[in-house]
């Protein structure tokens, strides 16, 4: 019978009798309940039962308002009584959101509440008695003159996370307060415990998917797998090539699914291993240099990374806290978090990279071979991305605004000096490498802007340059397969004879210069208006950012469209034997089409990478205002 979905309403505290008397067949719903006068029934068509025999059904109720999940034991069954849980939860949901407005010269914010209920009470009703609970809650802290010493013992213990009404009033009954209390208790005691069962006992996630790190691991399987075919020209120990390859696969989704802070680290550092073996085994003639470079940035920074996390989980707290959801919460002094911002932000700011801690990148893209450098631009720097936003951003929310306005500096002067560098590089894989800096200028400007549209915009620019700039790496790396040229200037004429090459390069060569109905353009424009849109900036600022930005967006078609006159237009390589001159395959096209189609999806249809992160970007933005 379905009488505990029944709702009923009362302003009267205390037991009351009702009943229910009907004769069979036929169906049984809330209106043949016999109420008192104090109490009424919400929705009379509410369904209890169907009889389908000639029967008298006759059956005695106990009515009580109260509060929670009560669960009624099966004491008296013998004496015909059946008792049922109790839930007294009317309230079935509730959101609420700030808005900023402005009265006369005077910033003020009004709170939206929205509180949906069952009808048994209204809204309103709902927002009373909740004020009122609170409003005893706080009342003892009034008067903890007699009482600071237990609170001082206790202010370290972290509360229980949000459980089922049953599985909560069993831990309640039992004094289990916190998950210290909970993790003190073992197993056979936990058995003892009325209604409980061990599968109901909290667990800590290690790993875990938000809106924040469904997009780059999605990109990371995505473009591991495509990094993978491009690599069946390896014939030097090619298994160990690919076994390395998805090994770096493995080490790049953890940090993206990590929800444990110290596993987080760990999964950070065991990604180098495979890409130092990468580096120093295959590629150009000064590999073993350029491995070493990598491995000596990426890896001291990361001493910065360990005693950040370190410093923030051992805190203020008795235990070890290092799951991500549980940090988010903590505050820290003004002084520590900015010291703490400051750890993360070095390390973050190599992998990203930001200038000027981005030199490792060039040399390390311009000998590594190219199935390599599209894992190293599609995934490696986003890394450093998702950790400036995941850590410094969400964690230590004061210090990130104390330092977005430098990183807005920095951002846009890392576009307009990266775009300037890759105009004079003649090695074609090192020109790919610094128009990559740049484009990371623009994720470095959408998470300082602290607008939900600039950190939207900065998280679909991850996302595009990693199928661009993995697309551009593995052109240039069919290209070098057919001339063995990597140099701009010893290139030319390679539009006639290798026409499907061309045109793919040129596509994604507009793509990168954000040419719109591109994934490029969408996430710089968003960009841009996250930063006429952001509440914490002066107009003239915006001005000023927006001035540097326009500056770095013309020198990008000009290094773009050069290095494709370069190598596609002209007559220098129509000296070299026909034998070089052969278009792509099967397999080449397959690899350039299967990104091209993400490239234009997103330009047209960008609402489905906003579909996963907004509700994210929205809960990072909530600490900031």
């Amino acid at each position: 019978m379905n009488l505990k979905e029944i709702v009923l309403r009362s302003n009267l505290y205390g037991t009351r009798d009702a009943s229910i008397c009907i004769n069979g067949p036929g169906y049984v719903t809330a209106q043949d309940i016999i109420l008192p006068p104090s109490v009424e029934i919400v929705d009379n068509t509410q369904h209890i039962a169907n009889l389908i025999e000639p029967i008298n059904l006759c059956i005695r109720l106990q009515i009580e308002r109260n509060r929670g999940y009560c669960i009624k034991r099966l004491k008296n069954f013998q004496d015909g009584s059946y008792p049922i849980d109790a839930v007294f939860m009317p309230v079935r949901n509730a959101n609420h959101s700030i808005h900023s407005y402005v009265n006369g010269n005077e910033k003020q914010e009004i709170l939206f509440l929205e509180i949906w209920t069952n009808g048994s009470l209204t809204p309103k009703e709902a927002l009373y008695e909740a004020s009122r609970n609170l409003i005893d809650l706080f009342i003892p802290f009034l008067h903890a003159g007699a009482e600071n010493l237990k609170l001082e013992k206790n202010q370290h213990k972290v509360t229980l996370p949000e459980l089922p009404p049953r599985i909560y009033n069993c831990l309640k009954r039992s004094n289990i307060h916190t998950l210290l209390d909970l993790f003190n208790t073992s197993h056979e005691n936990l058995m003892k415990i009325e209604d409980f069962r061990i599968e109901d006992r909290p667990k800590v996630r290690r790993f875990g998917i938000d809106g924040l790190s469904i997009g780059p691991i999605l990109l990371t399987g995505f473009i591991t797998t495509i990094a993978t075919l491009a690599a069946q020209p390896v014939t030097r120990e090619s298994r160990l090539f690919h076994f390395l390859m998805l090994a770096m696969y493995s080490g790049q989704i953890g940090p993206f699914s990590c929800q444990d802070i110290l596993l987080f680290f760990i999964m950070w550092e065991l990604e180098l291993i495979p890409v130092y073996i990468l580096l120093s085994m295959w590629g150009g003639k000064k590999r073993l240099y350029s491995a070493t470079k990598f491995i000596l940035y990426t890896a001291g920074s990361s001493i910065f990374l360990l005693m950040g996390i370190l410093g923030i989980g051992l805190y203020s707290s008795n235990e070890p806290t290092l799951n991500f959801e549980t940090l988010t919460n903590q505050s820290y002094p003004g002084v520590l978090e900015i010291i703490f911002y400051m750890g993360f932000l070095f390390t973050f700011a190599v992998k990203l990279p930001i200038i000027p801690l981005h030199t490792w990148l060039p040399d390390t893209h311009g000998e590594a071979h190219y199935s390599t450098c599209m894992l190293l631009a599609g995934i490696l720097l986003k890394m450093g991305a998702y950790g400036l936003v995941r850590i410094n951003m969400e964690l230590l929310p004061h210090a990130h605004s104390i330092f977005s306005p430098w990183l807005m500096l920095l951002g846009s002067i890392q576009i307009i000096y990266a775009a300037s560098t890759s105009l004079g590089q003649r090695n074609l894989k090192k020109r790919i490498a610094y128009s990559s800096v740049s484009h990371m200028g623009f994720i470095i400007i959408g998470i300082g802007s602290i607008s939900d549209t600039g950190l939207n915009g900065a998280i679909l620019q991850s996302i595009s340059h990693g199928f661009i700039g993995a697309a551009l790496f593995f052109l240039a790396g069919t290209g070098y397969d057919r001339l063995r040229l990597l140099y701009l200037d010893q290139m030319g004429g390679m539009a006639i004879p290798m026409p499907k090459i061309f045109t793919v390069f040129s596509i994604l060569s507009m793509a990168s210069l954000a040419l719109p109905g591109m994934s490029g353009f969408v996430a710089e424009l968003m960009i841009f208006f996250g930063i006429l849109t952001s509440q914490k900036y002066l107009l003239m600022t915006k001005i000023l950012i927006i001035f540097l930005n326009t500056i770095g967006i013309i020198l990008t078609p000009i290094y773009s469209l050069s290095m494709l006159r370069q190598m596609f237009y002209g007559y220098k390589l129509f000296n070299t034997p026909n034998s070089y001159f052969f278009d792509s395959g099967p397999r080449e096209l397959f690899i350039s089409i299967s990104i091209l189609i993400p490239v234009i999806g997103i330009g047209i249809y960008p609402d489905f990478i906003f579909s996963f992160s907004v509700d994210k970007v929205e809960a990072i933005l909530s600490n900031f205002f």
